[in-house]
C-alpha cells in the first residue's frame, strides 16, 4: 500500500475530513500544518474524538500520546475557508483605485472614514477624508478591500502592485 494525502479540495466554505493516523510505536506525536494556509482559512480544527479536544491547527500544534495506531477515524479536521466574494456595493460617482503604492479615492464628502484591508482582513490603513479627494501611500501589494463610510458608503476590491 501507497500512503496518500489530499492536497486539493473543491472550494467550499466548510468541510469535514476524516484523518487517518498511523503510528510505529508508543511515543509522543505531534499533528501540525505546514505554512501557508492563513489567507485561505479561517480556521482549521483538528478534532480528537477520543479526548473531545479541538486545536486550530493555523495557530496551535496538537500532541497526542499514542501507542502503536493505525485508525481511519480518529481525528476529524473541520476546514472553514475565508469569504472569496464580496457583494457588489453600489459606490455612485466615487473612484477609489491605486497607482505606483497610492490609494487614491474621488469624489467623497469630508469626513467619510476610509479603510483598507488585506484580503486576510488586518485592517492595514483607517484614515478620515479632509477633502472630496483622498489619496495615501500603500505598503502592502495585492488584493486590498477599500471601504468608505460616512455620507459615503461603498466597498470595492483594488489591486495594489
Amino acid at each position: 500500500g501507497d500512503e496518500l494525502c489530499i492536497t486539493m479540495l473543491p472550494k467550499k466554505e466548510y468541510r469535514e475530513i476524516a484523518l487517518g493516523v498511523k503510528t510505529g510505536e508508543e511515543d509522543n506525536y505531534t499533528i501540525s500544518l505546514d505554512e501557508g494556509y492563513e489567507g485561505f482559512y479561517q480556521s482549521i480544527i483538528l478534532f480528537d474524538k477520543e479526548t473531545g479536544e479541538r486545536t486550530n491547527l493555523l495557530t496551535d500544534t496538537y500532541t497526542f500520546p499514542s501507542t502503536e495506531l493505525n485508525t481511519t477515524d480518529r481525528f476529524i479536521l473541520e476546514l472553514n475557508r475565508m469569504p472569496t466574494s464580496i457583494d457588489k456595493a453600489e459606490t455612485g460617482n466615487t473612484i477609489i483605485y491605486a497607482s505606483n503604492k497610492q490609494l487614491f479615492v474621488k469624489n467623497i464628502q469630508q469626513g467619510d472614514k476610509i479603510q483598507v484591508f488585506d484580503v486576510t482582513g488586518r485592517m492595514i490603513l483607517s484614515a478620515t477624508a479632509q477633502s472630496s479627494d483622498f489619496t495615501s501611500e500603500l505598503n502592502t501589494e495585492g488584493a486590498l478591500i477599500v471601504k468608505i463610510t460616512g455620507k459615503t458608503n461603498s466597498i470595492s476590491k483594488i489591486m495594489n502592485q
